[in-house]
């Protein structure tokens, strides 16, 4: 028979308090300590998670600055092709007016080649311009997800060591409230043997 329960023919044991008085306080531990792994484990998926949502942002940054580099090259490819268009425009122009007799380099054949020449300039340039402010959008970018990143970074580091110190202060407070009467009523009753 069990010094610690009362047990009664037909019915379930039950706890007596009077033959362990330990029991309860042991559980109100066992319960936090319970209580506090579960905590932990919680936290630890959520710092999983949060590893893997800054993994992602760093992988989102990568690809943002291929992007920025990628707008670049076509940027440097559409400016050549415009600028080549124009080179083109000037060369049919100096034909015509060539096949008219007229001389190239002064008046308004010469004008009109400069004012060409001026356009497509302006024409290479804004292309110029176009992409290089898609690769800044893009750089921006990358810096967002970087700084996502590196926010994820802190959640996962400050959660896991918020959760623990939060779960042993529980365990403690449990173990104080528990046994602090006990402890206290103990101490009291070897004095009384002193």
């Amino acid at each position: 028979m069990l010094k610690y329960w009362n047990t009664k023919p037909g019915e379930p044991p039950t706890y007596d308090a009077n033959y362990c008085p330990w029991f309860a306080p042991a559980m109100a531990v066992a319960s936090a300590v319970v209580s506090a792994v579960g905590t932990v484990a919680s936290a630890q998926a959520s710092s999983s998670q949060a590893a893997y949502q800054a993994q992602v942002a760093r992988n989102n940054q990568i690809i943002a600055q291929r992007n920025a580099a990628d707008a670049l090259k076509r940027g440097d490819i559409e400016e050549d092709k415009v600028r080549q268009r124009t080179a083109s425009i000037m060369g049919q122009q100096r034909a015509r007016l060539a096949g008219q007799g007229s001389a190239l380099d002064e008046g308004s054949p010469l004008d009109i080649q400069m004012d060409t020449a001026g356009m497509g300039e302006l024409d290479s340039l804004t292309t110029r311009g176009n992409y290089q402010r898609e690769a800044y959008a893009h750089e921006v970018q990358a810096m967002n997800h970087a700084a996502q990143a590196a926010l994820y970074d802190t959640k996962v580091k400050s959660s896991m060591l918020d959760t623990y110190l939060k779960a042993g202060g529980s365990i403690l407070g449990a173990a104080g409230s528990a046994f602090g009467g006990k402890i206290q009523n103990g101490i009291g009753s070897m004095r009384a043997f002193s």
